[in-house]
């Protein structure tokens, strides 16, 4: 002890000089404490790959009088921090940050990364922190690092739903514009033959007439004394041509066929528009899940969530206030009726 602290009793000493002395000290010790942690851990590694199987617990228990649980932490030690560390045997340091740690800091540090570890320690200065708070940041960070995976794979999953919504809002307006065309179509032939029909309508209206006309004349004719037989079947020849020219029951049994084709027409394209309708509403819901499923609206959410959990318990801490100091909990009640009024002007805005 007497190497570590030569200190002239006889001169005249100041409280802030012996603080600094009991810093000094209290460093090289740590430092001290540390580098033995890790040659104890080098030798007791090295140790370990020398004993049969099953005689590591015995071992320890008999010749070293070290747990198992406190064996594998010297031993990680060893393992993180011989590298970056002054040894007994003189080597040189890569980074003085994690040497002027004491033995159960550095401990507590092996939660964290060893790609991550010297950045937080400087981060945090965690050499002028205490074993309770470098444990309560290396917690909140681990907490953190949680959420943030939890975040990565949600939005992760919400990428591969958006792919998949984009995929099917693709293929619903394919359909949507397949079932539109085959509509179009189908409504293209029916007034086609809508138009059609009248024509065969209004021929097979002409032809009735005509037949009409030819059998009275047929009949006037025959009625007539004066007419010689043999004008009398040429005449009837004549109209008998004259009839089968007008042909009206050919043209019925053509009306007959496009009014079952107009029919099926008609019904064909009633089909296809419900067709149509019920696939531009899939391509319409596609659309919705896909910007339902945009990292934005996951971000939104998660956001969303955390601000309705922070606000029942800032109200649950108004109520509770409340009760004991009414005057401040009227004040804090009335704080958040501003927040959310603002919220509210915001949102409109």
């Amino acid at each position: 002890m007497s190497e570590i602290v030569n200190v002239p009793m006889a001169q005249q000493r100041d409280l802030r000089t012996v603080t600094i002395e009991i810093r000094m000290i209290t460093q090289r010790a740590q430092r001290l404490i540390l580098e033995s942690a890790i040659e104890i851990g080098r030798r007791l590694t090295e140790a370990k790959g020398m004993l049969p199987h099953g005689e590591w617990g015995r071992w320890l228990s008999e010749e070293v009088s070290f747990s198992q649980s406190t064996a594998g932490n010297l031993m990680r030690i060893y393992e993180e921090y011989a590298a970056d560390q002054l040894t007994l045997d003189g080597a040189v340091s890569n980074s003085q940050t994690i040497g002027n740690l004491s033995y159960t800091k550095a401990l507590k540090l092996l939660a964290i990364p060893a790609e991550e570890r010297e950045d937080f320690v400087k981060e945090h200065h965690a050499e002028d922190l205490s074993v309770r708070e470098l444990d309560k940041l290396i917690r909140e960070r681990d907490e953190k690092a949680k959420e943030a995976e939890r975040l990565q794979k949600e939005l992760k999953s919400t990428e591969e739903e958006a792919q998949a919504a984009l995929r099917e809002a693709e293929k619903s307006e394919q359909e949507a514009k397949a079932a539109k065309a085959a509509a179009r179509t189908a409504e293209e032939a029916q007034n086609e033959l809508t138009v059609r029909v009248s024509s065969l309508e209004a021929s097979l209206q002409k032809a009735t007439e005509a037949k009409k006309k030819a059998t009275e004349k047929l009949k006037a004719l025959q009625d007539n004394p004066e007419i010689p037989p043999e004008a009398m079947e040429r005449i009837q020849k004549q109209a008998q041509v004259e009839a089968e020219k007008a042909a009206s029951e050919k043209l019925e049994q053509q009306l007959t066929a496009n009014r079952e084709e107009l029919e099926r027409l008609t019904a064909e394209k009633e089909r296809l528009a419900q067709e149509a309708k019920a696939a531009e509403e899939r391509r319409l819901e596609a659309e919705k899940r896909l910007q339902l499923a945009s990292p934005e609206m996951v971000l939104f959410r998660q956001q969303f969530d955390a601000m309705q959990e922070a606000a029942g318990k800032l109200l649950s801490m108004q109520r509770k206030i409340a009760q004991t100091a009414p005057e401040n909990g009227e004040k804090l009640k009335k704080a958040l009726l501003a927040l959310a009024e603002q919220i509210r002007k915001e949102a409109e805005g």
